[in-house]
C-alpha cells in the first residue's frame, strides 16, 4: 500500500466522522423541536425562512462552488505556490462574498416590500423571520469557501465537523427558552432558533479564518470580479449550478409524483431516504470531498494514472462500506423501522409502506455513493458541463421510468428508478472518465467487489439467523436487541470473512488512519 492510499483511506475516515457526528445531532435536534414545537407555526415558518439561506449556501457554497474552486486552487498551489494561490484564492472568496451578499440585500428588499401584501399568521412569521436568516448565506458561503481551501491544503477535521457546531447551536436555542427562560410563547421561542442560526455561522466562519490564517496566511478581502481566477472559478461554477438546479428538479418530480400517489408514499418515501442517504453521505460524499483534491493535484501535473489510481481506491474503499450496508439494511429492514420510527402516529402500516420503499432503495446504496465518487475526474480536470448533462438525461430518464413504474409499483417504483437512473449514471461517468484519462478506470476492481459480496452476502445470512433467534415484543428495548444483537453479527461476520478472503481495504483505512494522526 503506498501513500497516497494511505491518506486516502485516512482522510476519508475524518469526513465521515464529522458526517456522522453532524447526522446524529441533526437528528436529536429534530427530536427537540419536536418536543419544544411540535408541528406548530412557529416551527413551520422557521423551516421555510431558513430555506433561502439555505438555497444559496447550496449554490454559491458547498455545492457548486466547492467543485470550481478546489481544482483551481489545487493546481495554481502545485504550479505557482502557496503565496500566489492563496492570494488568488482570497480575490475569489471576496468576490464570491460580494456576490452572496448582493444578493442578500435585493433578497431583504424583496421580502419587505412583499410583506404588506401576506397577511396570514404562516406567511407572516416567515416573512419577519426571513430578513434576519438570509445574513447567514453570506457567513455560510465564507465558511464553505474556506473549507475548499482547507480540503485542498489536505485539512479535512475542521470542515467536517463545523456543521456540528450548528446543531448544537439550534438545540440550545431551542431549549434555553423553554426550560431555563420558561417562554410559553412559541413565537417567541423561535427568535432564539434565528439567533442560534447567526451564531453558529459567526463562529463557523471565524472558525475557518483563524485555521486558513495558521495554514497558509491572513485572509485579505479584496474582491475583483475581473481577475482571471475569479473568472476561471465563474466559469467552472456556471454549469455546476446548472446542475445543482437539475438535482433539485429531480426531487421536485419526485415528491410531486408521491404526492399525486397519495400521503402515505410520499412520508413513506421521504423517511426510507434519511435511512438510505446516511451511508451514502457517510462514505460516497466523504470520499468525494477527499479525492477531488488529490485529483485535482495529478491533473495540474498532467499524470493521468494517478488520477485514475485515485478513482479506483477511492471505489474500492467506497464499495467495502456500502455492500454490508446493503446486506445489514436488507436483513434488519423491519427492526430498523420500528426502532427508529414506530411510536405515535407512525402506526405499523407506515412501517409497511417505508419497508416497501426502502427495499427498492437498498440496491442502489452503492450507486449513489459511487456518484460522488466518479464526477470527482470531470471536476478535477476542469469539466463541469460533463457531469452536468449526464445528469440531465439521467433525469429525463428517471421521470419516464417513474411514469411506468409507479403504476405497478407505487411509492417502490418511484424509488427502483432513482436506482436505475443512478447505475446508468455512474456508467457513463466511469466509462467518459477512462476514455478522457486513456486508462482502464475499473481495471483490477472486480476480483475485490466479489470477495466484498462474498463476504456481505455471509453477512446477511449472519445477521438474519441472529434475527430469528429475537422474539418479536412491542416496545424500544426488544426492538433495540432485534437490531443490535443480529448488526454487530452480520458486521462481524462481515470483517472476518473479508479478511480471510485477502481484503486489503480494512488494512488500508487502518494505516491511513495511522499515518494520518503521526
Amino acid at each position: 500500500m503506498n501513500d497516497h492510499t494511505s491518506n486516502l483511506s485516512g482522510h476519508m475516515l475524518v469526513v465521515s466522522g464529522g458526517i456522522l457526528v453532524s447526522r446524529v445531532l441533526g437528528l436529536a435536534r429534530d427530536i427537540v423541536f419536536a418536543y419544544v414545537f411540535g408541528t406548530g407555526t412557529a416551527l413551520a415558518a422557521f423551516v421555510i425562512a431558513n430555506t433561502f439561506p439555505n438555497l444559496l449556501r447550496e449554490m454559491f457554497g458547498e455545492g457548486a462552488f466547492s467543485h470550481a474552486m478546489v481544482p483551481v486552487f489545487s493546481s495554481t498551489l502545485e504550479r505557482e505556490g502557496r503565496a500566489t494561490a492563496w492570494q488568488g484564492a482570497c480575490r475569489v472568496i471576496s468576490s464570491l462574498a460580494l456576490v452572496v451578499a448582493t444578493l442578500v440585500g435585493l433578497a431583504i428588499a424583496a421580502v419587505v416590500l412583499l410583506r404588506p401584501w401576506f397577511a396570514g399568521e404562516l406567511a407572516g412569521l416567515t416573512l419577519r423571520l426571513t430578513p434576519w436568516l438570509l445574513p447567514y448565506a453570506v457567513l455560510v458561503c465564507l465558511s464553505a469557501a474556506l473549507a475548499a481551501v482547507l480540503n485542498s491544503l489536505g485539512r479535512f477535521a475542521l470542515p467536517a465537523y463545523s456543521q456540528v457546531i450548528m446543531n448544537l447551536a439550534l438545540i440550545a436555542g431551542a431549549l434555553l427558552p423553554f426550560l431555563w427562560l420558561r417562554l410559553n410563547n412559541q413565537e417567541s421561542q423561535v427568535w432564539f432558533l434565528v439567533a442560534a442560526v447567526l451564531l453558529a455561522g459567526i463562529i463557523q466562519a471565524y472558525l475557518h479564518l483563524r485555521s486558513c490564517r495558521k495554514r497558509i496566511g491572513d485572509f485579505a478581502f479584496a474582491p475583483r470580479l475581473r481577475d482571471p481566477m475569479v473568472g476561471q472559478v465563474a466559469r467552472l461554477m456556471a454549469p455546476a449550478l446548472l446542475g445543482v438546479g437539475v438535482m433539485q428538479v429531480n426531487i421536485v418530480v419526485d415528491r410531486l409524483l408521491a404526492g399525486w400517489l397519495g400521503e402515505l408514499a410520499t412520508t413513506s418515501l421521504y423517511y426510507s431516504q434519511r435511512l438510505i442517504y446516511l451511508p451514502v453521505g457517510l462514505f460516497g460524499v466523504a470520499m468525494g470531498i477527499v479525492a477531488l483534491p488529490a485529483m485535482s493535484r495529478a491533473w495540474a501535473r498532467a499524470e493521468s494514472e494517478p488520477m485514475l489510481d485515485s478513482l479506483r481506491t477511492a471505489l474500492r474503499h467506497v464499495l467495502f462500506a456500502t455492500l454490508p450496508t446493503v446486506a445489514m439494511l436488507a436483513a434488519l429492514r423491519y427492526p430498523v423501522v420500528r426502532l427508529l420510527f414506530e411510536r405515535g402516529g407512525f402506526t405499523d402500516e407506515s412501517t409497511r409502506a417505508t419497508v416497501w420503499a426502502m427495499v427498492f432503495y437498498l440496491p442502489g446504496i452503492p450507486a449513489f455513493a459511487c456518484v460522488k465518487i466518479a464526477v470527482t475526474p470531470f471536476y478535477a480536470r476542469h469539466d463541469t458541463r460533463t457531469p452536468v448533462r449526464i445528469a440531465a438525461w439521467c433525469l429525463a430518464l428517471n421521470v419516464v421510468l417513474n411514469l411506468i413504474l409507479m403504476q405497478f409499483l407505487a411509492q417502490g417504483g418511484l424509488a427502483l428508478a432513482t436506482t436505475i437512473c443512478s447505475f446508468v449514471n455512474v456508467f457513463f461517468l466511469l466509462l467518459l472518465a477512462a476514455r478522457r484519462l486513456q486508462g482502464e478506470a475499473l481495471r483490477g476492481l472486480l476480483r475485490p467487489v466479489l470477495r466484498m459480496a462474498a463476504a456481505a452476502l455471509f453477512a446477511y445470512f449472519a445477521a438474519t439467523a441472529v434475527l430469528g433467534l429475537i422474539p418479536v415484543r412491542p416496545g424500544f428495548w426488544p426492538e433495540l436487541m432485534r437490531v443490535f444483537p443480529p448488526l454487530l453479527a452480520g458486521g462481524g461476520s462481515y470483517l472476518g470473512l473479508a479478511l480471510v478472503l485477502g481484503c486489503r481495504e480494512p488494512r488500508e483505512m487502518l494505516a491511513g488512519n495511522r499515518a494520518r494522526k503521526q
